[in-house]
């Protein structure tokens, strides 16, 4: 077999009803030479049956068992370190894409030679097209810092996107396994470190959450959420102090940061009564000493400031005066 211009990594977790969707609509695409990297990431369903079945009709198709479940994180993980493609791709279990997708964004990405590449994404639970935060303006030009930061903080997803593997190779670009909101300190790095961005204007990619539990959101006074922010924002601290890139787009991260500090608030605040308990109060607590150690000037960022309006601001800085 042929060496891959891209391979795809799917992390798998009692998906058995979806998986085969999945898998079918990779095995139809366009673009040949591809290789289809799925990571059972010790599911209790029957996912790793129908995965076998699925090996048999197509030798691109790899199929890699853990015994022990790390997050779709720490499962894509363990694709990556398999992954022989020029481009590597993301798809969830959940979702299938169209049969041009990786030829789409394949072609696209030799065409400029770009770092990454960015396509709309279709979200069958809203029945909407999620558009890509920025459109197509960077491409035939190395970033700017100012690029990035518009990059930073927009919306985006990594299964919408095509990474050259280098760009995360190079720069041990990988996710935090067995915590939620795992994709963002990732694709950040991967901003930072990109020198071309570029997009292609079609929806390729089928978001399905239907029948599902959210992956895409967070939700009230939910601890495990709550754990998964700490990690983000102390994640985000990490490379704000180590990054010599990051540095150059701090004011883009800290407006991330306080917009993650915020979501982590929200986990430990459950809405019911004015109360708040004595374990979500010690959170609080967690939450506001991360933050404080990162960032110094307060909320008047201004990036910040465009999207939170003054209540908000002013609950934030009331959680910011909780005793230690």
């Amino acid at each position: 077999m042929s060496e891959p211009k891209v391979s795809v990594i799917i992390p798998v977790y009692n998906a058995e009803e979806k998986v085969a969707r999945c898998a079918r609509s990779l095995m139809g695409q366009t673009l040949e030479e591809m290789e289809f990297i799925f990571v059972n990431d010790a599911s209790k369903d029957h996912s790793y049956e129908v995965l076998l079945e699925l090996e048999k009709e197509d030798d691109r198709i790899a199929i890699i068992n853990c015994d022990e479940n790390s997050g779709a994180g720490g499962a894509r993980n363990v694709g990556m370190q398999y992954a022989r493609g020029e481009y590597i791709g993301f798809v969830d279990a959940d979702d299938f894409v169209k049969n041009d997708m990786f030829f789409d964004l394949y072609q696209k990405a030799k065409s400029g030679d770009y770092d990454i590449v960015d396509s709309p994404l279709y979200s069958v639970t809203t029945d909407s097209i999620l558009q890509p935060g920025i459109k197509d303006m960077f491409c035939d030009h190395k970033l700017s810092v100012e690029e990035k930061e518009l990059l930073i903080l927009s919306d985006g997803y990594i299964v919408s996107k095509l990474f050259k593997a280098s760009l995360l190779f190079e720069n041990y670009i990988e996710f935090r396994p067995k915590v939620k909101v795992e994709d963002a300190d990732f694709l950040l790095k991967a901003i930072l470190h990109a020198k071309k961005f570029g997009n292609i204007s079609d929806p390729k990619y089928i978001y399905d959450n239907t029948g599902g539990t959210a992956t895409w959101s967070v939700r009230k006074a939910d601890t495990k959420e709550y754990e998964s922010i700490l990690s983000l924002l102390e994640e985000y601290g990490k490379i704000l102090s180590h990054d010599i890139e990051a540095k150059k787009c701090c004011t883009a991260i800290e407006s991330a940061m306080l917009h993650f500090y915020h979501i982590g608030i929200e986990c430990c605040i459950s809405g019911e009564g004015d109360s708040i308990s004595e374990v979500d109060l010690k959170n609080l607590q967690r939450l506001k000493k991360v933050k404080r150690k990162i960032i110094k000037d307060g909320y008047d960022n201004p990036y910040f400031k465009q999207v939170a309006n003054d209540a908000i601001i002013e609950f934030m800085k009331w959680v910011d005066k909780l005793p230690d």
